[in-house]
This record gives structure tokens, sequence and C-alpha cells, in this order.
């Protein structure tokens, strides 16, 4: 059977880490973001050099390309507006004759004045891409001026919006799990799909974590941990064999040696993650981090997971019961990382689950759970008291850049990012909170 492969093609770039344009270089703008091979590639599509077939299906990918065209331009922003932040922070002083004007407009005008930059910030645009030999017959395109300019106005605007009020539910605090290793996960997430490690693993690593952590905090109050966000940081699938235990006698009836079961290939993934857990209880989970710490669990979707390294120095269990600082985690990660996310709309057969990838290549296939293929009933020698068939189910998620969680603000974010355990008479689903 041929399998479906659905990686993340996570690409470690240290240099799109926090305001790391600005310290390699003296520019104010990540130029990178607007002239790469990808997007140069939209530009063609958008000034309509490389036309698709029908006006349909023009439509629909013109939207998804301006959308991934607006994320770049915000990146491209990014290391001012992270500037910007060091000095509301007063990390550092600003002169105004060390600035070009724009820059030291931006980094010290109110935010409710930012769309009156879009002028001096679009000029940037285009030198960014004039002074590059691959994006220079971008430069002031007819076909793009004016589209620029909008989706930048529409970065400021967003930029600009007032955080929406959340209020955390007395009960409800969230850990913060950190640069998480996770070596050997099986990859093969369903006998068809290989990526992303099945989310029904990933579940029972949140279901132990939580087992584990009450017998250790011995208290006969509720802890649940309701559901997660999972943030990829990296992804390295590869093929090989783990060697199995010796199980096998030689010779039945008799005593004999035991030897091993055949080697087999399997698909194994290594990754680093960054999970929040959402935890309803009574109790302030923040005065049991150690307990947090030794309750982590050491199996990950058939592979081992492990705390960063010692000499990394990084606090890698935090508990936060204030939405604004766990936003403030949320928005500075790395972005050559992903979110990833569940997706409202979901196909209803296999060709929809191709065009749909086709429109929108931030979505990917996951193994999320069963679909039963009867009614639970009672067989002999089953493990519990009831046992069903079931078929893996499939389910589209969508891979999302830190800096869209940025400009979408904090009340989206908890609104789409949390997965948690739906079950029901026919189906046992990993979904949308």
């Amino acid at each position: 059977m041929n399998v479906l492969f659905s990686a993340l093609d996570i690409t470690v770039d240290k240099h799109q880490t926090l305001l790391a344009s600005r310290l390699r270089s003296d520019k104010y703008f990540d130029d990178g973001a607007l002239t790469d091979r990808t997007i140069c590639g939209f530009f063609r599509h958008l000034i309509g050099t490389e036309p698709l077939a029908t006006n349909n299906k023009q439509r629909h990918v013109r939207s998804y390309q301006i959308k991934k065209l607006r994320q770049r331009i915000a990146l491209w922003l990014l290391p001012l507006i992270e500037l910007r932040e060091q000095y509301e922070q007063s990390q550092i002083s600003i002169d105004d004759l060390k600035y070009p004007s724009v820059v030291f407009d931006f980094l010290t005008l109110s935010e409710d004045k930012f769309v009156l930059l879009a002028d001096g910030l679009n000029q940037y645009i285009h030198l960014s891409l004039q002074n590059n030999k691959f994006s220079s017959r971008y430069a002031y395109h007819p076909k793009l001026v004016s589209l620029l300019k909008m989706e930048l106005t529409t970065i400021l605007k967003k930029l600009t919006a007032p955080t929406e009020e959340l209020t955390i539910n007395g009960n409800e605090q969230y850990i913060y799990l950190s640069d998480l290793q996770v070596f050997q996960a099986l990859a093969l997430s369903s006998p068809y799909l290989c990526g992303v490690p099945s989310m029904t693993a990933i579940w029972g690593f949140i279901h132990q974590y939580q087992r584990s952590f009450v017998e250790l905090m011995q208290v006969e109050d509720d802890i649940e941990f309701s559901s997660f966000a999972i943030f990829f940081k990296q992804e390295f699938i590869y093929t090989g064999s783990v060697l199995p235990e010796a199980s096998k006698l030689s010779a039945k009836r008799t005593i004999s040696s035991v030897k091993r079961t055949t080697l087999k290939d399997e698909y194994h993934s290594d990754l680093v993650i960054d999970m929040i857990i959402k935890v309803k209880s009574s109790v302030n989970i923040n005065n049991h981090i150690s307990l947090l710490q030794a309750a982590l669990p050491t199996r990950f979707a058939g592979g081992s997971i492990l705390q960063p390294e010692l000499s990394s120095n990084i606090d890698w269990v935090n508990v936060i019961n204030d939405h604004e600082q766990l936003f403030h985690q949320v928005k500075g990660l790395p972005n050559y990382g992903e979110w990833l996310i569940p997706e409202s709309q979901q196909p209803a057969n296999v060709f929809e689950l191709s065009s749909f990838m086709e429109a929108d290549q931030s979505l990917i296939p996951i193994s999320a759970g069963y679909h039963f293929l009867e009614y639970p009933n009672e067989r002999d020698g089953s493990l519990c008291s009831h046992h069903v068939y079931a078929e893996n189910a499939l389910m589209l998620a969508k891979k999302v850049k830190p800096i869209d969680i940025r400009l979408g603000k904090i009340k989206p974010f908890h609104k789409n990012a949390f997965w948690s355990l739906d079950v029901n008479s026919s189906t046992i689903l990993i979904k949308k909170e």
C-alpha cells in the first residue's frame, strides 16, 4: 500500500529568532522574507505571468497567495516590531540621529498612528525588492504597488488593534513545556499516513502526564489536563530498525534459547516541541513545579521524550495564570517553527482531501482518532468489557507561523489552537476543543 507523506517541512534557521536580522546587520527589516524563491513565485502568479487553468482555481489560489504575501510582509517588518518592544521595555535607548525618519517614527509614535507610516514603509519594501537580483523585476511593478501597500496597511492596523479582553477562569491554569526532545517517535501514524505522530498518541502522553502528576500530588482535588496546543520546532523523519527484545523461543515445548523477532524498517521521527497544557483544577499547581518535572512521562508516540540539556539552562516547565504572559511567550517563538492547530473545514473523502491541500499548502493530513465499524459489544478475550473494530480517521490540520499568532492576538489563539478528546458511540477523535 502506498503511504501518504505529510511532513511539516521545518527548516531550522537560527537567523529567524528574535531581533536576529537587526543584530547581524545594520538593516531594520528582514529583506530575505520578500526576496527568496518562494515569494518570487507568488509574485509571478500575482502579476499574471503564470496563470492557472481556470478562473475559479485562479481566484482560490490567489486568496491563499495573498495571505502568504501578508505573512511575508509581517516577517519583513518583524525586526522593527521587536526593536520597538525592546524600547518600550526600556532595554534600548532612542537617538533620533541614529535612525532613519520612518524607523524613528515607528519606534516612538503611538500605535494608533502606525497607519500614517504606510507610504514610507512601502517605499522601503520596494527598495528591498530592488536591491536583490532575483526580486528586482517586481520592484514598483504596477500590479504589485497597490497590493503591497494594501497588505502592509492591513498589518499595521492589526498591530494597532486592541487586545481583546480574555479572562482565564479561576480554575484554569496553563503548563508550558519548552524544548522537549523526542527521539524515535513513530512517524507512521496510520498504515497509510507518515508525518506528524498520531494525535491519539499525543493525547496518551497528556493523559499519562496527568495520572503521574496526580499520583505524586496525593490530593483528593480533581486535576484535569483538559486540552493541549503543540508547537513543532524541529522535525526529522527517517527509516530504520529498532533492535527488538529477545522474546521468541527457538523451539517449542522444550527448554531452548530465546531469539529476537524479525527486524523491520519503520518510519521514525526526531522532534523538538513546545507544548501548552490547559489544566482545570482548584489547586495552584504553580506551587508544585518540582512534581511537574518529576511526573513527565518518558514515552511519547512510541519514542522517548527528554527534557532539554542541562547546559542549555532552559526553564522548561512553567505554570501561567495570566493570558498576557502566555501571549508574550507564544508570540516570541522562532518563526521557522509551526503551530499545529485544528482545521474547521474537513473533507468528506480522499478526493476532497487532495483538493483542499492543493488549494492551501498550510494544510496537512493527520491521524486524529478512530471511526467505529460497528457498535461496541462484548467479545471473549477482549481486555475491556466491550470491544469494537475501528478504522483510522484522517483529518486536516493547519500549520500556523508565530507571526500569524502575533497578528491574530491571543483570543483567536485560545479559541482555535487547543486539541481535546471527544468520544461518542461511533468515534474516538482528538479535535478542536
